[in-house]
């Protein structure tokens, strides 16, 4: 869940479907009295709830406070295995990743009621930011960089941070990438002998850049493309990128 001071811009949320729909006052008492302390005094009214497209897996929804964003989750309704959408689970791994891995949502509340909307569910809001901040801070890409590009471009960004939820199926990842980048040690790049394509933006908020030339000159035969503007995500270049993609697979490897 996000939470957010202003309007969402390129907001990609939309009316809650139908069969998706629950009681917003239910749900706005149970958070008005379980939601973790730092989280209550915001949440003293009753949200605007909007939809997140999809939600196949898991159902995701924007509630809309004053002065707050949060994100609900829930399972779908109907009979599921066991084991499948699991809140619960999403809820400890989360909660367990934030300390040492930052960008992961703090958690807001999670219930076990099913008599709320008839099944369990939880909310999340780790970064406190408007969708603005969430592509800096999150896909470390300049935000103002999404107003200049096509629509299609948007969409693709957008859908990046759709696609971040649910952390829970990334938990091993997360931590060894949190540990192997608190670890770094030098690479044998002399011993890769196959066909490399390294890409960078100047303004990549991970400041991958220099670090990208110079593996790429540690490389025997890497093509290095580099642009001055595109952040983490090299908006406005996802053309150029697959074009260079394609031409890295079609390059022939010796035997």
């Amino acid at each position: 869940m996000s939470s957010s001071a202003g309007a969402v811009a390129g907001d990609p949320t939309r009316p809650v479907r139908g069969e998706d729909a629950f009681d917003v006052r239910v749900v706005a008492a149970w958070l008005a009295r379980h939601a973790a302390p730092e989280f209550a005094g915001d949440l003293d009214d009753v949200p605007e709830v909007r939809q997140f497209p999809g939600g196949a897996s898991n159902l995701t929804y924007l509630l809309r406070y004053p002065g707050r964003d949060l994100i609900l989750r829930r399972p779908p309704a109907g009979a599921k295995a066991k084991s499948a959408h699991d809140m619960g689970r999403e809820f400890t791994i989360q909660s367990a990743l934030k300390p040492v891995f930052p960008r992961v949502p703090a958690m807001v509340g999670f219930c076990e009621d099913p008599r709320v909307i008839g099944s369990d569910f939880l909310f999340w809001a780790g970064l406190h930011v408007a969708r603005e901040q969430v592509i800096e801070v999150v896909l470390a890409t300049p935000p103002e960089l999404l107003a200049t590009v096509s629509p299609q471009e948007r969409a693709r960004v957008n859908a990046m941070l759709d696609n971040i939820l649910p952390v829970s199926t990334r938990a091993e990842g997360l931590r060894s990438d949190s540990s192997v980048g608190k670890h770094l040690a030098p690479s044998p790049l002399e011993s890769v002998h196959v066909p490399t394509l390294i890409v960078s933006a100047r303004d990549d908020g991970y400041g991958t850049y220099a670090s990208a030339q110079y593996t790429a000159s540690r490389i025997a035969g890497a093509r290095f493309v580099g642009f001055d503007r595109g952040g983490h995500t090299w908006v406005g270049h996802d053309d150029e990128v697959m074009a260079e993609i394609v031409k890295l697979l079609e390059t022939p490897v010796k035997p």
